[in-house]
């Protein structure tokens, strides 16, 4: 979760971004150097304005980014996100004579649990207790059967 603002002066286009320190890790030490990357794309014109030049042909960006460096006074938060659920069905249907089991409708519930725990600023663990993959979009499958 972060916050955007932004505003046109007479010098120009402004953005201020609030971001929560509870949503970000890092490590533990008084003193710490971040990299940051700012970028805006203006598609009307083809155009990219980057705070940091990043050649297209990079083997990867990130050791390319700009650096802002004492940062002090803060200290990472214990990263704790439980996240439960409850789903309920109902179902209505033809009833079949003479099954007892198909009566006409059905109805069902289930509860589960999603959580990420922080056990360090670069390590998080992610579980689920009865997933529901109900809510996943299955891509459909494909069979390659040749050498590629």
């Amino acid at each position: 979760i972060w916050y955007l603002r932004t505003s046109i002066d007479t010098e120009g286009w402004i953005a201020e971004l609030r971001i929560p320190l509870s949503q970000l890790r890092f490590a533990n030490k008084p003193e710490l150097t971040w990299g940051i990357q700012v970028q805006r794309m203006f598609f009307r014109n083809q155009e990219r304005s980057q705070w940091q030049y990043i050649p297209p042909d990079a083997a990867g960006y990130v050791h390319l980014m700009g650096e802002m460096k004492g940062i002090t006074g803060i200290k990472p938060q214990k990263q704790l996100e439980i996240q439960p659920f409850v789903l309920a069905k109902a179902e209505t249907f033809e009833p079949e004579d003479g099954n007892p089991y198909q009566t006409g409708s059905s109805t069902g519930a289930n509860v589960g649990l999603d959580a990420k725990i922080g056990i360090t600023s670069d390590i998080t663990l992610d579980l689920t207790v009865n997933p529901d993959f109900g809510q996943v979009e299955a891509d459909p499958s494909r069979v390659n059967l040749t050498a590629f």
